[in-house]
């Protein structure tokens, strides 16, 4: 029986390590020391899993006043862990929630009025390996509901982005019989990093340098009618509920008149292709409204509810 895992290593070290801490769940306490990271950067190490990475800023190659306070502050860290008092948990339904900073003014409101009914929500930031966490959250602890505010993983996959989260994504709750209430949430762009990770061949099209790491770009209409029936299959394999909730105003905070990446003609085309290929089995609805609108998240709320079929009892403590 351990309580804890700290791990100590170089590239090898470091790969043989993580390995064994992606295995753990989220909340078991996991510290890595990596002479590697810093160069590799932590997502291979990390994965979808809460592993604490310190980088060793020299090489662990004996002790010295360096290596001697990052060993010390590792082992710090690992035993205030181990030793650190759970937060107390309350048993209520859990929805899952996907939404990245384009759409967190609908995301807030709509987990807001969702507590106020009994609800937990868990919500995932969509760059790939939030909606990979998401999708073994849902297999390990299961869900009374998933929310999609953010489809941006789907384009991602699609077209080349940094932030795929494969090519199963969205597949998962449908399979499981997870009622599902899906908007398009960043439907409108993919994902890179900084401005050097954009492809050569997609250098003349509509860029947003959103931070140093951030690069944005605009899909066109053709490639939104490609994510509009790819989106349309996934979802027609459910075997549990689904609805669709389209805000024909735009679907991320860039994607609205005088935004960036505005373009109605383009969001249209997604709608259409959506709409035509979607099985009768799945609800579709539009109404006009932006997708960070207050009176969105209402709608959304307002559907879910029905989506459930119920209100959930307030929450009781264990």
């Amino acid at each position: 029986e351990i309580d804890g895992v700290l791990g100590i290593g170089g590239g090898q070290g470091s790969a043989v390590c993580s390995h064994a801490m992606r295995q753990l769940p989220v909340g078991f306490p996991k510290v890595l020391v990596s002479t590697k990271v810093a160069q590799a950067g932590a997502g291979a190490y990390v994965g979808t899993r809460d592993i604490l990475v310190l980088p060793s800023v020299a090489d662990i190659a004996g002790l010295n006043r360096l290596t001697k306070r990052v060993l010390s502050n590792a082992a710090g860290a690992i035993v205030g862990m181990v030793e650190g008092e759970a937060p107390q948990e309350e048993v209520r339904p859990v929805v899952t929630m996907s939404m990245l900073g384009t759409t967190t003014a609908c995301g807030l409101r709509l987990k807001e009025l969702l507590e106020g009914e009994g609800f937990e929500v868990v919500v995932f930031h969509a760059i790939g390996v939030g909606g990979k966490a998401m999708e073994e959250f849902i297999k390990e602890s299961g869900a009374e509901g998933v929310i999609e505010l953010a489809v941006n993983e789907i384009g991602n996959e699609l077209f080349g982005g940094k932030a795929s989260a494969g090519p199963q994504r969205m597949e998962v709750a449908g399979a499981l019989g997870i009622p599902q209430l899906i908007t398009p949430g960043n439907a409108d762009f993919i994902n890179f990093l900084s401005i050097e990770t954009v492809p050569p061949h997609y250098r003349d099209r509509k860029l947003h340098r959103h931070n140093p790491q951030a690069t944005t770009m605009r899909l066109n209409r053709e490639e939104m009618e490609v994510l509009g029936r790819t989106l349309a299959d996934k979802l027609n394999k459910a075997s549990g509920p689904v609805k669709v909730i389209i805000p024909r105003k735009g679907f991320s905070s860039w994607d609205r008149e005088g935004g960036i990446f505005f373009d109605p003609q383009a969001d249209e085309g997604f709608i259409r292709a959506l709409r035509e290929q979607l099985s009768g089995e799945v609800e579709l609805k539009v109404v006009d409204l932006h997708i960070n609108d207050p009176a969105f998240a209402q709608v959304l709320f307002g559907e879910f509810k029905a989506l459930m079929g119920r209100v959930p009892k307030k929450s009781t403590r264990r």
